[in-house]
């Protein structure tokens, strides 16, 4: 069985294999200099930090407008949150670590991988369900979720989901669907969150959910490749870690580490793409954000395993949707669900469990399929997990309201003489958390930046 490929850009590779290409013959003294020793770009470039979806759509934006600009990105790939692995299991299915389902009300996901001419695997939508299944339970707590009675404005922001769950439900059992629910769709535990979040992603329920069959790493591979061209180096730089940022009189100083040295930027325009998680590691980019000492963040970790005998069924595919597995939530996610001889099964775990995520959960997985599904669980052929919470880079998942938090109050952009503009999923008001919320808030950032938003 062929290893697992994680799809992955190295800036030195790049570099070392530009160095014997004939192209290099053919640059400038200036394009020679960005190229290889990392010159920072002239007065009027647009820094874009971070090459997540949000930041390539930023960039993408730039450059139908032909305007100059540079993403630096601390990691050797682009994608953020949007993790790929491909050739996994003896069908050489692919694992998504991170972004995944997209519902059907995504229209800028959807937009774009209609002219990408990605391929999609559909499924029917369905809530986290128990089992044995319970129709009624589900419809119960469907409505429940969708916020029926609704809280009010006042309510919505300054009380937590489960303190408003408990005042509209009696059943108390409810409560743990509540907290496993909470866990799948914000990596965080209901009293973590505001009331009105349960509604608010009610309404973003979709009547269809797609994912890639090629993995999500291929709408972030597309994106990379409209940008990247064949000098992919001209606007990207790997392996530089924003370290301080420092307001000037002209605009900002970018103080990032790269290679273990330390290098300085002077930028007029930035567009901020990184996961609002890391803010508060770096010097003076916790103040500029207003976020919160209280800001929360979620702790989602997500794997998977491919397996030899498709033991349960249809209980996990597209038409059985998405099953609680004690403290999982477990679903089909493979290309082939036909194949009767073998299938990939994906799960997710928030919470404090999510946050101290590793090899034992993997053991754990399959330990609540088995007591779930009341069949045996053969090991898999391959497993995997990826803990969020444990990169340096993103140090959690989604961005979540905590009660209490005023969203007007933090990720103001500066529109004066010199320009900062946040984008991310964690901008989004109607998109928090979803690969539609970082697109979207890509390209409005640069229009912004622009002046034409």
């Amino acid at each position: 069985m062929r290893k697992p490929i994680l799809f992955n850009i190295s800036r030195r590779r790049f570099l070392r294999s530009m160095g014997a290409s004939t192209s290099m013959l053919f640059l400038g003294c200036e394009s020679m200099d960005r190229l290889i020793l990392g010159k920072p770009p002239a007065d009027e470039t647009v820094f874009i930090l971070g090459a997540g979806l949000a930041g390539l759509a930023a960039g993408i934006e730039l450059k139908r407008r032909k305007i100059p600009f540079v993403i630096l990105e601390a990691g050797t790939q682009p994608g953020g949150r949007v993790r790929s692995m491909a050739s996994f299991g003896a069908a050489e299915e692919v694992l998504d670590l991170g972004g995944e389902w997209i519902s059907s009300k995504h229209s800028t996901v959807i937009q774009w991988i209609k002219e990408l001419r990605l391929e999609v695997i559909r499924r029917t939508p369905a809530l986290v369900h128990r089992f044995p299944l319970d129709p009624q339970r589900d419809k119960e707590f469907a409505r429940l979720l969708k916020g029926n009675p609704r809280p009010t404005d006042a309510e919505a922001v300054q009380v937590s989901a489960l303190e408003w769950f408990k005042k509209i439900s009696r059943n108390s059992d409810f409560e743990t669907d509540l907290k496993l629910w909470s866990h799948f769709r914000y990596g965080a535990d209901p009293d973590q969150i505001q009331a009105g979040l349960l509604p608010a992603a009610w309404r973003d329920f979709p009547s269809e959910e797609i994912k890639l069959r090629k993995g999500a790493m291929g709408l972030v591979m597309g994106l990379f490749e409209r940008i990247a061209g064949v000098l992919p180096a001209e606007n990207f730089l790997w392996e530089h870690r924003l370290l301080e940022v420092e307001d000037t009189e002209r605009g900002f100083r970018l103080v990032m580490q790269a290679d273990g040295e330390e290098i300085t930027f002077e930028a007029r325009r930035v567009i901020c793409a990184l996961p609002a998680a890391v803010l508060s590691g770096i010097r003076g980019l916790s103040e500029k954000s207003g976020l919160p000492k209280n800001a929360s963040f979620g702790k989602l970790a997500k794997g998977g395993g491919y397996f030899a005998e498709k033991f349960w069924g249809k209980n996990f595919s597209t038409s059985g949707g998405f099953g609680l597995t004690q403290d999982f939530v477990t679903w089909e996610s493979g290309r082939r669900q036909n194949f009767q001889k073998g299938g990939l099964l994906s799960f997710s775990v928030g919470g404090k469990l999510g946050q101290e995520a590793g090899p034992h959960s993997l053991q754990q997985w399959r330990e609540s399929l088995l007591h779930t599904l009341r069949k045996e669980v053969s090991p898999p052929q391959q497993d995997h997990l990826q803990n969020w919470s444990q990169l340096p880079s993103f140090r959690g998942s989604h961005f979540v309201l905590a009660p209490g938090m005023n969203r007007e109050s933090f990720f103001r952009n500066e529109l004066g003489l010199r320009k900062w503009v946040w984008a991310g999923e964690h901008t989004s008001q109607a998109f928090l958390g979803t690969m539609e919320g970082a697109l979207r808030s890509g390209k409005d950032g640069a229009l912004q930046l622009l002046g034409e938003a």
